[in-house]
């Protein structure tokens, strides 16, 4: 799901898909599910400071994956200057949020990683590419029902080996 915001009157555009998820990790060494799950410890004064920061970077993740070619976080966040971001943070988070509904079929007790969304969708032959274009329940369908087809049942499921890779 791709929209434009606006920053200040600057409109950008901005993608709800898993590739969000992958640039956050990418750009930020760190899971946008962990920096979010992190926000529930914190006292209420390092909430807030928490709670933009997170936006900020949810922000121009989602940017990354609508426009490949914006620049890196450092220099893209410093461009606005002083400009209202908190209007924008507030829509990317809600826009994200609300694409990733979760019909409870998705708790296989394993935690959920950048990483092993990529592996399971490079093996179901999406590219990364693609990852940018596709809303991440999209994603987990597409993988769900390729093993599906493929005659995987999640009884079955079991950590990848490097042979495993290997064999691909």
């Amino acid at each position: 799901m791709t929209e434009r915001l606006f920053i200040g009157g600057v409109p950008v555009l901005v993608s709800a898909s898993a590739g969000a998820l992958i640039h956050y990790k990418k750009q930020f060494g760190v899971e946008y599910t962990d920096d979010h799950r992190e926000l529930c410890g914190l006292p209420a004064e390092q909430k807030y400071l928490k709670l933009a920061e997170v936006g900020m970077r949810l922000l121009w993740a989602m940017a990354k994956a609508a426009d490949r070619a914006l620049p890196p976080y450092s220099e893209w966040i410093p461009a606005f200057g002083s400009k209202d971001l908190a209007l924008a943070i507030q829509e990317a988070e809600t826009l994200f949020l609300s694409s990733l509904r979760d019909d409870g079929r998705r708790d296989s007790g394993r935690e959920f990683t950048s990483e092993n969304l990529i592996a399971s969708a490079l093996a179901c032959g999406l590219g990364i590419g693609e990852l940018d274009d596709m809303p991440l329940p999209m994603v987990i369908d597409t993988i769900e029902e390729w093993c599906r087809l493929k005659g995987y049942a999640e009884e079955d499921a079991r950590p990848a080996t490097q042979e495993d890779f290997d064999a691909l």
